[in-house]
């Protein structure tokens, strides 16, 4: 059986896409252990989609937070056999079944804890990871957190796009002079928030663009209404990243892993404020305030007008391009380097009660023991 589990959350592409990174970094660093990659919905479809062996949980991206979904990775468990590791990102069901069955660590991979989402009561459910790493900025979670698991926020995981600017305009055959924006709301493209990005952007390209300036939408399936000739559907490319390195403002939904990517690479974006992001303020909209206070993104609401939509993605494009990638602005993470962390966790005891023995240290590396 497997050394080391991976659990991928659905729900998107985005905790596919990262954790598949991961998992090729886990297998150069250490590739004579066997690695038994699990997944549902969206994030399953994600590794298909690239020919990744994947175990199917057999849940719905909708249920995916259901009993049923309980049931489903608790019976894919049972199959399991004295792992050495389980890696869980955002499967939080899976942590008090695998801390009363193996004895190994279980370490949680998210980027929020109950307490981001006015629920502290929730966060002792989180006890049972024996560590917790969080691919966020740790600004951007101001605790406290009431689980005695050892919290330690690495930054958001990306990677440096390769290619430059020019080589990536000539490939799409862009003229010199023309601005080119592109609109990604990532993950599952026919999803209501994402239309409405879509559909919003395009509405204000389509009424304050130049002629020669030219909006790539990713990821659609289907027409938009009302589209001009100077708007272009993709539907499908394996290399997004060709479109990003030629745009002049890239717009994307402002939870996505696609946000975090682009900024990343310096390149200007615009954060889209949906329902989602609006209720809960108090983590999302801290977490885009780092990237407009580093000069990275410009925020637009979801619900604001085709005017104020236009005056973001001109006020975006006038953003300085940032040639040191990523920003040194914000702490960042690498794959490779949360893989090493992961094996790392291999040869750390686990106590009594569930938890790394000693915690992790507390301090300038952005880690916490118990508290924040």
């Amino acid at each position: 059986m497997p050394g080391i589990v991976f659990l991928a959350r659905g729900h998107g592409y985005g905790h596919a896409a990262r954790d598949l990174r991961i998992v090729r970094d886990l297998r150069q660093l250490c590739p004579d252990r066997d690695i038994m990659l699990a997944s549902s919905g969206s994030g399953l479809e994600y590794f298909q989609s690239r020919d990744v062996a994947c175990h199917d949980l057999g849940i719905a991206d909708r249920h995916d937070l259901s009993e049923a979904a309980v049931r489903s990775i608790w019976g894919f468990l049972q199959t399991l056999h004295d792992p050495d590791l389980v890696i869980a990102d955002e499967v939080v069901w899976a942590l008090p079944f695998c801390r009363r069955y193996f004895d190994c660590p279980r370490v949680l991979l998210t980027d929020w804890l109950y307490a981001d989402h006015g629920m502290p009561q929730h966060d002792p459910f989180l006890d049972s990871a024996s560590e917790i790493l969080v691919l966020d900025f740790a600004e951007a979670h101001p605790g406290p957190y009431a689980t005695r698991a050892p919290i330690r926020f690495t930054g958001p995981v990306v990677s440096e796009f390769s290619g430059d600017r020019s080589t990536a305009r000539k490939q799409l055959g862009l003229e010199a002079d023309s601005r080119m924006a592109v609109v990604s709301a990532g993950g599952v493209a026919d999803r209501p928030d994402a239309r409405s990005i879509f559909r919003h952007t395009a509405e204000a390209w389509s009424t304050y663009a130049n002629a020669a300036d030219i909006l790539f939408v990713l990821g659609v399936g289907y027409e938009l209404p009302g589209m001009s000739s100077d708007i272009r559907i993709v539907p499908h490319t394996p290399s997004p990243e060709v479109y990003y390195q030629a745009a002049d403002v890239v717009v994307t939904d402002a939870t996505g892993f696609t946000c975090f990517e682009v900024a990343a690479n310096g390149i200007p974006v615009v954060a889209m404020l949906t329902a989602d992001t609006l209720r809960f303020s108090s983590l999302y909209r801290r977490r885009v305030s780092l990237l407009e206070s580093a000069r990275l993104a410009v925020t637009a609401r979801l619900d604001a007008t085709s005017d104020l939509m236009w005056e973001a993605l001109a006020s975006a494009m006038e953003l300085p391009r940032q040639h040191n990638r990523p920003p040194a602005a914000l702490s960042w993470t690498t794959a490779q380097d949360i893989a090493a962390r992961l094996l790392a966790s291999c040869s750390s005891p686990v106590t009594a009660e569930g938890t790394h023995r000693g915690g992790l240290p507390a301090g300038g590396d952005g880690s916490v023991g118990e508290q924040r």
